[in-house]
């Protein structure tokens, strides 16, 4: 699906002050909407848990040359509301 036929759906989610703050960070770094940041992080995300889910590996190559491996675990993210008054 090319972008001009891609179907929109809004959506409303919460997400914590810090982490909210890191994609704007990014959106700012890359001069791209924070929409679009999160669009690349969700695809981002898509091909780690493919690579993860065929046994491959993934990594990283400093710029010293230097190689190592970046594991990723499964975890579960519950974040803590504020409790109401």
């Amino acid at each position: 699906m090319t972008a001009p036929e891609m179907k929109l759906i809004k959506v409303s989610f919460n997400l914590p002050t810090g982490e909210f703050d890191r994609v704007k960070t990014l959106a700012v770094r890359r001069a791209i909407p924070v929409t679009q940041v999160l669009r690349q992080a969700i695809f981002v995300e898509q091909t780690v848990q493919d690579i993860a889910d065929r046994g491959a590996k993934l990594l990283v190559e400093e710029p010293d040359g230097t190689t190592r491996e970046l594991i990723l675990g499964q975890t579960q993210y519950v974040p803590q509301l504020p409790k109401a008054a």
